[in-house]
């Protein structure tokens, strides 16, 4: 499963030569759209990999000028969520317990907890970049689903897990993204309604460099 994997991605490297590029301010809109449903699929937690792989597909169908309408991303969504449970129980599973771990050490169980926390914050930043890179590798660049079923996620975080060290830069990009939806929440509340948006135009961006970057060299 791993090869495909990544023989679909060479795949999709070659054929960035002619991916879409934005579309100006409209696609500030639309990233407020994929926020709204992308939230709404986030309801559930063990749907919120899923959620962030529809909105991925939904937004790189939209660029291509597919059929991106609320009822298209409520059938990504549903094709996104078969066998992808166990993979999105898991990271709410490491979630919670990261949580947990972040209360005990805030409360002063631990002797120099701040450099804790930093490293708890770390490990939660890091899980989360693997999730988001899965769920926009999910889709080719035309919004079409690659992979299905368990293992297929399965192989989707590997993969993630490998090219977020391969490709730092883009990894940090990801991160800005989350640092910069957090500080939107922490401005004004309401504001929680386009993070998800916000995560799934970076996660475009960023595998659209990437594309781009294998398809010059």
């Amino acid at each position: 499963m791993t090869a495909v994997t990544e023989t679909q991605h060479a795949q999709d490297a070659e054929r960035v030569e002619t991916a879409a590029r934005p579309k100006g301010f409209e696609l500030f809109g639309e990233m407020g759209l994929v926020g709204v449903l992308a939230l709404a699929g986030c309801v559930v937690l063990v749907g919120w990999i899923a959620a962030v792989a529809a909105g991925v597909a939904h937004m790189r169908r939209h660029l291509w000028g597919y059929g991106d309408s609320v009822a298209d991303y409520a059938g990504l969504f549903r094709d996104s969520l078969r066998g992808n449970w166990p993979a999105a129980l898991a990271s709410v599973a490491v979630g919670f317990l990261l949580w947990a771990n972040a209360a005990w050490v805030s409360a002063g169980a631990v002797p120099g907890g701040s450099g804790l926390l930093a490293a708890l914050g770390v490990v939660g930043a890091a899980v989360w970049a693997v999730c988001v890179r899965a769920a926009a590798a999910w889709s080719s660049p035309e919004g079409e689903a690659t992979v299905a079923g368990v293992r297929g996620w399965w192989a989707l975080l590997a993969w993630a897990g490998r090219t977020c060290l391969d490709d730092l830069v883009g990894t940090l990009l990801l991160l800005v993204s989350l640092g910069l939806g957090i500080l939107l929440v922490w401005m004004f509340i309401p504001l929680f309604i386009v993070v998800p948006g916000l995560w799934v135009l970076a996660a475009v961006g960023v595998e659209f460099r990437r594309h781009t970057r294998a398809a010059t060299r």
